[in-house]
């Protein structure tokens, strides 16, 4: 089963997230994006304020 956009996202989330899960989906059913998972590496990870933190949880 393909993973799509927001699987992995926690509720209660930005409505603004909801939009943008919305159309990344949208462009999966259209075959013209793809999932690919990855890692992220922030080096200046202490610059981050709390929201942006968890964000990336």
């Amino acid at each position: 089963v393909e993973k799509r956009a927001g699987d992995i996202s926690p509720t209660g989330w930005d409505p603004v997230q909801g939009e943008i899960n919305k159309v990344v989906n949208k462009y999966m059913d259209q075959c013209m994006a793809e999932r690919v998972p990855s890692m992220l590496f922030v080096d200046e990870v202490h610059m981050l304020d709390i929201k942006g933190f968890t964000s990336l949880h």
